[in-house]
């Protein structure tokens, strides 16, 4: 690595350059509402009546699954025994700002120890690497990167704005669509002209599916079944399904066909209850759990309109408001999925409502299959910029300072280290 580091950077390690000490314990129950900043594993818990530095100091997590975790603490804080504290011990060769940006830079896989509970220690992460550029230089890099961080942050604050807009302007396009906005001008009538409100028991039959017991494995029959887990709202999430042994008699009556609807029939969340897919036939003599409720529809062309209709705010409203239990839990029954009303239009109209639906769902798709691109390249760029910054790759061609190996020599002689 040492080849690799620019004219007058040299290699040092961090017990050459810092005092590495633990923080010290604090029981989370001594925390405060005000005081000065605690730091942890993972930044700051709380607050705490003393502080342990007046200056600001990088820290690295030293336990749990945050091990190797860079942190610099704001001045006047106090920081717990989950991390190591490099405290500089020549702060006129130190930019502290530099330093956290190395550090965050570092390769820590050889001094994280541990499977269960990963932990660092000081006996190892006193001989990790440390690239000490001229204290100019450590400056220069380290503005540049607030600065190039900086842009990054607002950036991708931007770009957090896109996702919820993607999800609002999919449920405003189902709103419109079964309330018959979207196809008003089509209709040629701002009237819902041959629309009727029926009960999904009136346009389809709604069963129940499996139960899983140990009895099950006796079965010599034995078929993939869909549980829970691979029913999403409008997705089928396939990519784990197990088998299950059951009667001739029992398939018959679980066996799914090509536009079934599943229903989730019950989760701890208001927001994952009665999740709904249509069903593809991408498995071949697949059944499903009790926990998912089937509606086989008398007219297989209505089941995509009245997934649009239970996916739209109106009917997940709807399956809250049924699923509410005195229990405070959520949960649908088959009785509770028949009662559901569907505002259904004449079938044309189905067709053109789910045509428009999906082509604007497409054009979303597009915009969020671009954004998640997009996302993935910013995601990448800190440590692009990071292993270039220490390649000297952002500092002016042409630079004069003290060389980094004259400030090591002189740490190392106000130290009393031998040569």
């Amino acid at each position: 690595m040492e080849k690799e580091l620019p004219e007058g950077w040299v290699l040092t390690n961090l017990e050459m350059l810092f005092s590495l000490k633990y923080g010290k314990g604090l029981a989370t129950k001594e925390l405060l509402a005000e005081g000065y900043p605690v730091y942890g594993a993972n930044g700051v818990i709380g607050r705490y009546r003393d502080f342990m530095y007046d200056n600001a100091k990088v820290i690295i997590s030293c336990r749990g699954a945050a091990s190797g975790a860079i942190h610099k603490t704001v001045p006047k804080s106090f920081v717990t025994s989950n991390s190591i504290i490099l405290d500089e011990k020549d702060q006129s060769v130190i930019d502290i700002e530099f330093a956290k940006y190395a550090m965050i830079n570092a390769d820590k896989s050889s001094i994280i120890t541990g499977t269960a509970q990963p932990q660092i220690t000081i006996q190892l992460l006193k001989y990790l690497p440390f690239p000490l550029a001229p204290v100019s230089e450590q400056k220069i890099i380290a503005n540049k990167l607030d600065t190039l961080f900086g842009h990054l942050d607002a950036l991708r604050e931007k770009l957090d704005r896109i996702p919820p807009l993607l999800q609002n302007f999919r449920q405003q396009v189902l709103t419109q669509a079964v309330t018959g906005k979207l196809t008003e001008e089509w209709r040629g009538s701002e009237e819902l002209v041959d629309w009727e409100e029926l009960q999904v028991s009136q346009i389809g039959k709604v069963t129940g599916g499996l139960t899983k017991n140990a009895k099950r494995r006796d079965h010599k029959l034995k078929l993939p079944y869909l549980r829970v887990a691979n029913v999403y709202a409008n997705e089928l999430r396939l990519e784990e399904i197990l088998e299950i042994g059951l009667t001739e008699k029992e398939f018959e009556r679980t066996a799914l066909k090509t536009n079934d609807l599943l229903v989730v029939e019950g989760n701890g969340s208001p927001d994952q209850i009665g999740r709904v897919a249509l069903w593809d036939g991408t498995i071949n003599s697949c059944v499903h759990q009790n926990h998912l409720i089937k509606i086989r529809f008398t007219d297989g062309s209505m089941a995509k309109y009245t997934l649009l209709y239970l996916l739209s705010p109106l009917g997940r409203n709807q399956i809250k408001n049924v699923s509410v239990s005195t229990s405070g839990l959520y949960t649908l029954s088959i009785g509770k999925v028949s009662k559901l009303a569907v505002n259904l239009p004449p079938q044309e109209e189905q067709q053109e409502i789910v045509r428009r639906v999906e082509g604007l769902f497409s054009a979303a798709d597009a915009l969020e299959a671009r954004y998640q691109k997009l996302k993935a390249q910013i995601d990448a760029l800190p440590q692009a910029i990071l292993a270039k910054a220490f390649k000297g790759e952002l500092l002016p061609q042409n630079r004069e300072d003290e060389p980094a190996g004259v400030l090591l020599e002189r740490i190392k002689g106000e130290r009393g280290v031998k040569l």
